[in-house]
Parts: structure tokens; sequence; C-alpha cells
């Protein structure tokens, strides 16, 4: 018994552990790298936010622990073309979709 104990014990702690790395990685390589999505997406979810303004739009992709937002504004400067671009103002990457980690604006 002591010893199916310990064993799942140490599972756990592995499994902990292999998350914790993750996240720890996620977060560095989206840090240095704006614009970036996380590398499994359970979920995305993308609105325009009207609230502000019309061009402003919103991202947000949710992981296994963390969830990253991103907020783009539409530039003004392709009004005469059909191509539609957007430039990053604002990330912010959430751990277990709460806590903040950290944020950066543009």
């Amino acid at each position: 018994m002591k010893r199916i104990v310990k064993t799942i014990g140490i599972i756990i702690l592995a499994i902990c552990l292999i998350l914790t790395i993750f996240i720890v990685e996620e977060s560095l390589r989206i840090e240095n790298h704006p614009g970036v999505k996380p590398l499994i997406i359970t979920e995305i979810d993308a609105y325009v936010s009207a609230d502000t303004s019309p061009d402003r739009y919103s991202e947000t992709y949710k992981s296994i622990g963390f969830s990253v937002k991103y907020d783009y504004l539409k530039d003004k400067r392709d009004d005469d073309s059909d191509l539609i671009r957007y430039y990053t103002i604002k990330g912010e990457f959430k751990l277990f979709n709460k806590y903040t980690i950290w944020q950066w604006i543009s």
C-alpha cells in the first residue's frame, strides 16, 4: 500500500513539474516575441470592442494553465485599400486565466 501511494505521489509531482516548466517556457517565449500564439490552444475568443472604438479588435488564446490576450488597432493608413491591417497595441499573460503575470502596452 505504501508503494502505491508513493508511486501516485511521484506521478502527481512529475505532472506538476512538467506543467510548471511548460507555463514558464511559454511565458518567456510569448513575452519576447509579441504577437506569437501559444503552442497548445484550447479555445480562441475574438471580438470587436464597440465600447471603446470600432477599430479595436481583441483576441484571447486559452491554453493549458494560462491565457494570452492581444489587443489590436486598425491601421489608419489603409483606408483606401481593400486590405485591413491591424497592429498590436497590448498583450497580457494570465496564469490560470485569473492572475496577471505580465502585461505590455505599445
